[in-house]
C-alpha cells in the first residue's frame, strides 16, 4: 500500500461522495419522501418502527439477562481494546521490548480489501451491523425505552445501520437502562465473533487449499502443472511423503529443505472438484524453491461440509472475515472516543461524576487510536 495508491484511492472517493453530494441535494425533496437524508459527510436512508416482533422478543428474560452479561462483555472489550492499541504503539516504539508486531488496518473496498475478500467482507459487514443495531433495539424495548426509527447509513465511504431511540424516553431512565442499551451492540458482536471461531474449529482444516495452478516457473513448466494437479483444482494438501501439512510454514519447510536437489514428492490431497483423495506424484528440480501452486490464504474445509460441491471453499474465508469484523467492531465501538457507543457509557457514568475526566480519558483514547492506526500504516 504504497503514498500514490493511498492517494489515488482517495480523490477517487472525494470525487465520487462529491457527485453523490450534488446528486443529493439537486433532489433533495424528492429523495426526503423516501427517508433519505443527504448530509455534507453521510448519506441516510430512515424508516419509523412499526413491527410487533422486537417487542415480543423484549419481553423474554433471556433479553433482560443478556443486558447485564452485555455490560461485561463490552468492559471486556474495551480493556482488550486498550491492550491491542497500546502493543501496536509499543511494539514501533520499542521493539525490542515488544517483539509482536499487531497492526491496526483499516477495511477500505478496493484499497486495503480486493478480490473475493471484498466479497466476504461485505457478507460479514452486512451482518456484524444487523446484529449490533437489532441488538440495540432489543435491550432499549426491554428497559422500557421506545424505538423511534431504524435505519442505514453511509458515513463518507464506513456503511453503517442505526436505531434511534424516543429522546424523551432515553432521557429520562435509568443510568443503568442507557449502559445496557448502549452495551448491548457491541456484545452483541462479541457473542458472533464467537461463534464464527467455534464453527471455525468445527468445519475448517489446518491443510493449505490451492486454488491455482502456476503453470511455468523461469519459462519452464512449473513442477505441479507437470504432475497435472490443475485438473484436481480446487484442492487440500494433505500430506507430503507421508507428512501431514497443517500449515503453509510446514509445506515450505518441507520443500526448501530439498531445495538443492530433484526430488519426486509423493503428496497427498483432497480434490473439492472430484470430491475425493489422490496421491499425486510431483518431482521438484534441484534449484527450485517452489513447486507452482497459489495458495489461499484461508485454510481448506473439512470434506464432511462439502456436500453441496466445491462452493465449500469459500465457507473458511466468510468465517474469517466474520470473526474479524465482529470483533473489530466491537472493540473499536467498545473504546470510549465520544461518538461510540463506549465513549457514550463513558459520559453517561464517570461523566455525571466528573465531566472533565470523561473528556480527558475519551480525547487519549482518540490520540491512542489515531496513533497506532499512523504506526501501523507508516512502519
Amino acid at each position: 500500500m504504497d503514498t500514490y495508491s493511498v492517494i489515488s484511492y482517495f480523490t477517487y472517493i472525494i470525487l465520487a461522495w462529491a457527485i453523490i453530494l450534488s446528486l443529493g441535494y439537486m433532489f433533495k425533496d424528492k429523495l426526503s419522501r423516501y427517508g433519505v437524508e443527504v448530509g455534507l459527510f453521510t448519506l441516510m436512508w430512515r424508516r419509523p418502527v412499526s413491527g410487533k416482533t422486537l417487542s415480543k422478543l423484549s419481553g423474554n428474560p433471556l433479553v433482560k439477562a443478556y443486558g447485564w452479561i452485555s455490560i461485561a462483555l463490552t468492559l471486556g472489550a474495551m480493556g482488550f481494546a486498550y491492550y491491542f492499541v497500546s502493543n501496536i504503539v509499543l511494539s514501533r516504539l520499542m521493539p525490542s521490548e515488544v517483539p509482536v508486531q499487531a497492526k491496526f488496518i483499516p477495511l477500505l473496498p478496493g484499497l486495503t480489501v480486493v478480490g473475493i475478500h471484498m466479497f466476504y467482507s461485505l457478507l460479514a459487514i452486512g451482518l456484524a451491523i444487523i446484529v449490533h443495531e437489532l441488538s440495540h433495539a432489543i435491550v432499549a424495548l426491554s428497559e422500557g425505552i421506545r424505538i423511534k426509527s431504524w435505519g442505514l447509513a453511509l458515513v463518507f465511504i464506513i456503511p453503517a445501520a442505526f436505531v434511534e431511540p424516543v429522546e424523551e424516553d432515553y432521557n429520562s431512565s435509568r443510568v443503568l437502562s442507557k449502559v445496557k442499551l448502549l452495551a448491548a451492540g457491541s456484545a452483541a458482536n462479541v457473542v458472533v465473533a464467537v461463534i464464527a471461531l467455534a464453527i471455525l474449529y468445527i468445519v475448517a482444516t489446518q491443510h493449505p487449499l490451492v486454488i491455482g495452478i502456476i503453470p511455468e516457473i523461469n519459462h519452464t513448466t512449473s513442477p505441479a502443472a507437470n504432475a497435472g494437479l490443475g485438473d484436481y483444482v480446487p484442492f487440500a494438501i494433505v500430506s507430503v511423503n507421508g507428512t501431514e501439512i497443517n500449515s503453509l510454514t510446514t509445506l515450505s519447510e518441507i520443500i526448501r529443505s530439498h531445495v538443492n536437489e530433484t526430488v519426486t514428492f509423493n503428496i497427498t490431497i483432497y480434490s473439492y472438484k472430484y470430491m475425493n483423495y489422490f496421491n499425486i506424484l510431483l518431482t521438484k528440480p534441484a534449484g527450485l524453491s517452489m513447486i507452482g501452486v497459489y495458495i489461499n490464504p484461508f485454510t481448506a474445509p473439512n470434506p464432511p461440509i462439502c456436500m453441496l460441491g466445491e462452493a465449500c471453499i469459500h465457507v473458511p474465508g466468510i468465517l474469517t472475515w466474520t470473526l474479524w469484523v465482529n470483533m473489530g467492531l466491537a472493540l473499536i465501538n467498545a473504546m470510549p472516543l465520544f461518538i461510540t457507543d463506549g465513549g457514550k457509557i463513558v459520559s453517561e457514568t464517570l461523566g455525571r461524576i466528573n465531566k472533565p475526566a470523561s473528556i480527558t480519558l475519551q480525547t487519549i483514547s482518540i490520540l491512542l487510536l489515531i496513533t497506532s492506526l499512523v504506526l501501523s500504516i507508516i512502519v
